[in-house]
């Protein structure tokens, strides 16, 4: 039988910057195909002191791969987050084939809180700070919430979250009905 989730959040990537490195990063790649076709197919070199037609192919095959794979991330990418009387679990797609699971058992403390993504060495994705591990998918300049969890190894995560107060809902009503069951 399946678990009842109390919680579950999808996040998918919506940053505007991404999408403004995506599109700079195929106009790049459109300048690099005229410069192909100028000096690989017409003959004329490209810029006064231009590479060999080799080195240019490889260079226009490294930014079309790398723009493709950008944007297959960004529109593949999300966070999911849920809660349940069993534990906490969450996967950041596509690192994370599976979802992570946290028994109640294993989890010292499970807190929603505030914090700075700048204080954190900010950004999206995945980041390493000592012995905490933090999953943001997206944030802005005034703070983000996250779910603090503290396991018993010692080791601490935060995954952001956009449903602060849902979330914090969630795991008072999982902490009750683990209290209520012991």
């Amino acid at each position: 039988m399946k678990e009842k989730n109390l919680f579950s959040e999808q996040q998918k990537f919506q940053q505007p910057w991404g999408w403004i490195v995506i599109f700079t990063m195929f106009g790049v790649l459109a300048l690099f195909v005229w410069g192909v076709i100028r000096q690989v197919v017409q003959g004329h070199p490209w810029g006064n002191q231009p590479m060999s037609n080799t080195g240019l192919l490889v260079c226009t095959i490294f930014v079309f791969l790398l723009s493709v794979v950008l944007t297959i991330v960004l529109i593949v990418a999300q966070l999911e987050t849920s809660v349940s009387a069993n534990g906490i679990s969450f996967r950041f797609y596509p690192i994370h084939r599976s979802f992570r699971i946290y028994k109640w058992d294993d989890i010292a403390e499970a807190l929603v809180k505030k914090f700075s993504p700048f204080g954190i060495k900010g950004g999206m994705g995945i980041r390493f700070t000592g012995r905490t591990t933090i999953y943001m998918m997206s944030f802005n300049a005034f703070g983000n919430s996250g779910l603090h969890l503290v396991l018993k190894s010692g080791r601490r995560l935060i995954i952001g979250t956009q449903r602060a107060k849902e979330l914090e809902h969630a795991i008072e009503k999982a902490k009750q009905t683990i209290n209520h069951i012991k």
